[in-house]
């Protein structure tokens, strides 16, 4: 048997248990066990368990049982049910998301909306009848447009000023426009007014300040000799810098004797700058000279590498005398050497 059903909502199920001997009749008395399985979608059923159990209605052979809300919030649901002296029952439910009690009962919208219904009267919908249509399209243009009533544009488009724009109007509407330029402002801009235009322009009090004859004649070619001469006067300093014995030091004659200056003076290190027979390995804040002096020591002095004692030896001047050694090794992949230090 199938039952639609809504989903997630309580279920009350009675159902009879046949006699498996005389199938003709309904079986009491019986224990009844329920099977539950549930299926979501396309998933694979999965067994459920029911809270309630079967209980039969006095000895009618008919029993019942209390299906709760989330025992049916599934797609479908299945329940088998066994005695021992019954055929095999089952039932299942196919759930809805609805059901017909879902289905709103209100009337429709319009016959019981107060304000619909006084705009669909019967008058007004007889205003849409087809018969009427002619007379509705007869009355369009009898209908006064907006503006001939309309107080506000009434005043604005009066037949004075619509007239303004009619085509006979226009040259008068051209006379206008040349009346507001006026011949007094056209006439600044005649040829004869430029002279004097012209004239103004160095009468104005701001540009008089500036463009003085004095300061226009700071220009004049005639003062150009004074002007170089402020020139000479601002760059005396500089004179005094670049003097004729300091550019001499630079000439070319005075080059190899420059160069030979160098060599004297390298002729004549300080004390200290020269290299020693070293007597340890320099310290890592060791001084420029100090490092120079020991990669001098390593490429001149005698060097063992002792494969017994598995170190490099570094000797002094005499080449009998060890002061440093580092100590090697080779397993096969890496060779070591390590840090220079002073003799075991």
């Amino acid at each position: 048997m199938v039952i639609r059903h809504k989903k997630n909502t309580a279920y009350y199920l009675a159902l009879p248990m046949v006699d498996s001997d005389t199938p003709a009749s309904f079986k009491s008395g019986e224990t009844v066990a329920d099977t539950a399985y549930y299926k979501d979608g396309a998933g694979a059923w999965s067994a459920l368990s029911i809270a309630d159990t079967f209980s039969e209605i006095g000895a009618t052979g008919i029993y019942e049982i209390d299906l709760i809300a989330s025992e049916l919030n599934h797609d479908q649901v299945i329940i088998k049910l066994t005695a021992a002296n019954s055929a095999d029952s089952f039932v299942m439910f196919e759930m809805d998301s609805i059901e017909i009690d879902d289905i709103p009962t209100t009337p429709m919208r319009g016959t019981d909306n107060a304000a619909l219904a006084s705009v669909c009267t019967d008058a007004r919908l007889s205003e849409l009848d087809a018969a009427n249509l002619p007379t509705d399209i007869a009355a369009i243009p009898t209908t006064a447009m907006r503006g001939t009533d309309n107080a506000a544009l009434a005043a604005v488009c009066t037949e004075p000023r619509l007239a303004e724009l009619d085509a006979a109007n226009l040259p008068a509407d051209i006379d206008t426009l040349l009346a507001r330029c006026l011949e007094a402002r056209l006439a600044e801009l005649d040829a004869a007014n430029l002279p004097t235009d012209i004239a103004a322009i160095p009468t104005n009090p701001a540009l008089d300040t500036v463009c003085t004859e004095p300061r226009l004649a700071e220009l004049d070619a005639a003062n150009l000799p004074a002007d170089i001469t402020a020139i000479d006067t601002a760059v005396a300093v500089n004179n005094a810098i670049c003097t004729e014995a300091r550019l001499v030091e630079l000439d070319g004659a005075n080059m190899p004797a420059d160069v030979d200056g160098i060599k004297t003076k390298t002729d004549a290190l300080p004390a200290g700058w020269n290299m020693t027979d070293l007597a340890a390995v320099p310290g890592v804040n060791a001084t420029i000279v100090e490092a120079i002096n020991w990669i001098y020591v390593l490429a001149r002095n005698k060097l063992i590498t002792n494969k017994t004692n598995k170190e490099i030896e570094v000797y002094k001047d005499n080449s009998a005398t060890k002061f440093a050694e580092s100590d090697i090794d080779d397993n096969g992949t890496l060779f070591t050497r390590g840090k220079f230090g002073a003799v075991d």
